[in-house]
């Protein structure tokens, strides 16, 4: 809700007006604001009008007493930025008058002014055009980065959640005293995990970034990045260059990951070279054993509806009436143990033995490219055909069954 009142037939000008909430009403004096804000542009009214929702929600927190120790600072300083010198009735009165004033706050006996903080009204009256800054940690430059930049959900969430794994690892450091050796602490401990050096380099520019708006927001003082410039090392060897793992191999990693152990990590071997996905689309996948059909859905990336790939017969006859094994791991992890397991070959490396797979037993060119997620229309231009889940799992699993024989 943007809280504009239309000009009348008299001004041009927008209006902001909203009630003031019944819990801070006796604080604040009364039931509603309204002012103006100055233009006859709706598109720069609406802006101007969140600016001021935010402002009056900050000052109303702080009278509920539900305001951050950040927001309290915030509000506060801007406050004390828009105020004169305190000299109510004359230099020689002035250190008089004020000590009144102080010992009547310090007492709770004074109404502090529209948009004051108790530490904003003391420094005023001191003389003092400053508020002590609060203990800012890596949590609450989040938030405040979150708020001022209000991003999409997937970065929020993920922002958020880095901050907690960081956290996690440091304890509860001040902003100001986080360091290199903390910010290497941390990637190093992503990559011991198994995570993907795309990955890592993404983590860490959140941090970065929170860190960079923490400094220009004056949070903490300026000082040098411990998240800038940190280099992740991709430790690929030649021979994992994303080639096709040979035939025989594979082979064999489908025999062994369908023999005996049947864990996470043989079940997520079986399912790559199966199924041609991508690890992180594998690891979201859903197995639908129910239908006529057997399939994968592995969602995409992007915003296209998932795609199936029929389940290959080895796999259902593994399965022989018991659920798959579930992950109780992160995709990262398994890739780490696929690794392990089957050096010098990656999980990404399947999904291209299974294009080459298909290209051995003649699969026709569209049903390989829908099944393996690429855009028939790109490769073979307005003759490919919209199909449908329905229509590529018609013709696909005679042809997925000749894989692997």
């Amino acid at each position: 809700m943007d809280y504009l009142k239309k000009p009348s037939a008299k001004t041009s000008i927008w209006r902001y007006r909203r009630r003031v909430p019944l819990d801070v009403q006796k604080a604040v004096g009364r039931a509603w604001v309204e002012q103006s804000l100055g233009t006859g542009d709706k598109r720069e009214a609406r802006k101007r009008a969140a600016i001021v929702t935010t402002t009056l929600e900050a000052q109303w927190d702080a009278l509920r007493g539900s305001a951050s120790e950040l927001q309290r600072w915030r509000q506060g300083v801007e406050w004390l930025n828009q105020q004169p010198p305190y000299n109510p009735t004359g230099d020689d009165t002035v250190s008089l008058v004020a000590s009144d004033e102080w010992d009547a706050l310090q007492e709770g006996k004074v109404k502090l002014p529209q948009g004051a903080t108790k530490e904003a009204y003391s420094a005023w009256l001191r003389g003092v055009n400053d508020v002590k800054r609060p203990r800012v940690t890596l949590e609450d430059a989040v938030k405040a980065w979150l708020k001022e930049r209000k991003p999409t959900a997937s970065v929020r969430d993920g922002a958020t959640r880095v901050v907690k794994q960081f956290a996690t690892l440091v304890g509860d450091t001040p902003l100001d005293a986080i360091t290199r050796v903390q910010a290497r602490k941390y990637a190093d401990s992503l990559v011991a995990a198994g995570t993907a050096p795309g990955t890592i380099s993404t983590y860490l520019s959140y941090l970065r970034i929170v860190f960079t708006s923490a400094i220009n927001e004056q949070l903490i003082d300026d000082r040098v990045n411990p998240f800038a410039a940190l280099r992740v090392h991709n430790d690929k060897a030649p021979e994992e260059d994303r080639l096709p793992i040979p035939r025989d191999t594979c082979i064999t990693i489908l025999r062994e990951a369908l023999a005996h152990g049947f864990d996470q990590s043989d079940w997520f071997a079986a399912a790559m070279l199966t199924t041609g996905a991508r690890p992180g689309g594998l690891y979201k996948a859903k197995l639908v054993l129910t239908d006529k059909v057997p399939y994968w859905q592995i969602p995409r990336e992007k915003k296209s509806p998932p795609r199936a790939v029929p389940v290959h017969p080895m796999l259902l006859k593994a399965l022989a009436g018991r659920e798959p094994p579930k992950y109780t791991i992160r995709v990262e992890q398994l890739r780490r143990q696929f690794i392990e397991r089957h050096e010098p070959y990656t999980a990404y490396q399947c999904r291209h033995s299974f294009n080459d797979e298909a290209r051995r037993v003649d699969m026709p060119l569209e049903l390989r490219l829908r099944l393996m997620g690429h855009s028939a229309r790109k490769v073979i231009g307005e003759n490919a055909r919209y199909g449908s889940i329905e229509a590529v799992l018609e013709g696909a699993p005679e042809w997925v069954e000749k894989m692997w024989r």
